[in-house]
């Protein structure tokens, strides 16, 4: 799966970097800023009560990708605790993916989107019998949202998503559902 994330990764370079030597005034960029609150569904109930968090996305929007536009973006998420044993829980998450652009009206444009990463988990408490612990792991992450969008200005839109999240630990799937709210920077 790591395979997957280096060649995805590779591949949305090379794609930005052909279509940029072939028309460099035609590219856009855009950085998305949101806040975040995620809540887990099976397993990962029993450790995290829910997720709270912000993220940062950059976008990039090319008419020779026919409506796809390449992203790679970072969060980070506070988990309140669920288990009496853990004090806190933190996730950073690395993501690299894709969205397809529909609008619907000038102002008003759907995106759904599918990422794929790497998931850093910091864990602190009385984890495996010792008190006062640290413990760090990661898991590949699969992300999924559908971002509604709407324009403000020719250079700010705002939104809302709802999200998908589901983790690969080396025992167990991990699943958040939730959601984001944010704006859009068209740089």
């Amino acid at each position: 799966m790591k395979r997957f994330l280096v060649i995805t990764t590779l591949l949305c370079i090379a794609l930005s970097g052909a279509a940029f030597a072939q028309a460099e005034e035609e590219i856009g960029y855009s950085l998305d800023s949101y806040a975040q609150n995620l809540y887990p569904v099976g397993a990962y109930g029993d450790y995290v009560a829910t997720g709270l968090g912000a993220g940062i996305q950059g976008n990039l929007e090319m008419p020779q990708l026919l409506g796809f536009i390449p992203f790679v973006g970072v969060d980070y998420s506070y988990g309140v605790p669920a288990a009496s044993h853990i004090d806190r829980i933190q996730d950073i998450g690395f993501t690299a993916g894709a969205g397809y652009e529909l609008p619907l009206s000038p102002k008003i444009t759907m995106v759904p989107e599918l990422g794929y990463g790497l998931l850093l988990h910091v864990a602190q408490g009385e984890l495996d019998g010792e008190p006062d612990s640290t413990s760090l792991y990661s898991d590949q992450v699969l992300r999924a949202s559908l971002k509604g969008l709407y324009a403000i200005g020719d250079r700010l839109e705002l939104y809302a998503a709802p999200t998908y999240m589901l983790f690969l630990e080396s025992e167990a799937v991990g699943m958040q559902v939730g959601g984001q709210v944010g704006v859009r920077f068209e740089l």
